[in-house]
């Protein structure tokens, strides 16, 4: 491992590749934080509607971060079962794989995560509405 110092942007990194990494990591990740705050703060404020499919996604957003290394790691190894390579560009493929996960993910919000969270909430409210009042002290 060689270690450099860059002059073009005065960073010290193990490797040139890391500088590329870090820069693009602080460029697109705070611009993409800056943007989804931005949005967030017009929609609360009711300034603006967000379309269905992004409401869609961000309820399921939860689900898709717990699910998408799996995903990834069943299509690669279908991928390497079924060769798709050979029939299709790699950027294709990774577009497919993206929307097959979204997909999934989405499905599975509305037909398991959604009806189970709506049966939890049902139990907690019956609970509560059956507990016994607590006992009134008087001081």
């Amino acid at each position: 491992m060689r270690w450099l110092w860059t002059d073009e942007d005065y960073l010290w990194f193990p490797d040139t590749s890391w500088n590329i990494l870090i820069l693009r990591c602080a460029g697109y990740g705070t611009a993409s934080v800056l943007f989804v705050i931005g949005l967030s703060a017009l929609e609360m404020q009711r300034r603006i509607r967000m379309p269905s499919p992004l409401v869609r996604l961000r309820e399921a957003s939860y689900l898709l971060y717990l699910a998408h290394v799996p995903g990834l790691v069943i299509l690669g190894a279908s991928e390497r079962h079924l060769h798709l390579l050979r029939y299709m560009p790699r950027w294709v493929l990774a577009a497919l794989f993206i929307v097959l996960i979204i997909s999934v993910t989405i499905l599975l919000n509305i037909t398991i995560e959604k009806p189970l969270l709506r049966k939890i909430r049902q139990s907690r409210r019956v609970r509560v509405e059956e507990a016994p009042p607590p006992p009134h002290t008087q001081s």
